[in-house]
């Protein structure tokens, strides 16, 4: 089964920024997780457009992240054996279209595009966490500051090997 772009219809939006983006590191001093999905009309554009989940699976969190992450939807997928996490979604949990515990199916409505309370243009970040120890959702707030390009490839799937091995539609 191929994953759902989290983004429909695909054609409307580019990826600004990709896993372990070279020009994102130099930047901001660490390691770029997933993706970062834009609006082709630029700007906050996209603001409140749709997300979407990628694969089944079960919602695992629903949360503010600290700093600049804004609303987070993170979704366990047992058939792929990793979580997907959608950020900077619309600013207040009530705004997410699902709850905790709540079973999920690929190409659902979940949320809508935020902008982390103003900190960023309006955007989708998606990216994808291996299960492991320590792999809590608070780690997921606090985000990879300052992260060696070693712990990103040991706690993230790069989608890119995800989109190659199921394909996206």
């Amino acid at each position: 089964m191929k994953l759902y772009c989290p983004v429909q219809p695909i054609q409307h939006y580019k990826i600004d920024t990709t896993y372990c983006d070279v020009y994102y590191q130099k930047l901001f001093h660490t390691y770029h997780s997933g993706y970062d999905w834009n609006g082709k009309g630029g700007g906050d554009t996209d603001y409140g457009d749709n997300i979407y989940c990628v694969y089944d699976g079960v919602v695992s969190d629903v949360a503010i992240g600290q700093g600049k992450w804004g609303l987070i939807v993170r979704i366990w997928h047992p058939g792929l054996n990793i979580f997907s996490r959608s950020a900077h979604l619309m600013e207040h949990p009530s705004n997410a279209l699902v709850k905790e515990g709540q079973q999920v199916k690929r190409g659902q409505l979940i949320a809508h595009m935020g902008n982390a309370y103003g900190a960023w243009v309006s955007h989708l970040h998606q990216d994808f966490q291996i299960p492991g120890e320590g792999q809590t959702f608070d780690y997921w707030r606090e985000g990879l500051d300052n992260a060696a390009l070693s712990d990103v490839h040991k706690r993230y799937v790069d989608p890119r090997t995800l989109g190659v091995k199921f394909g996206w539609e």
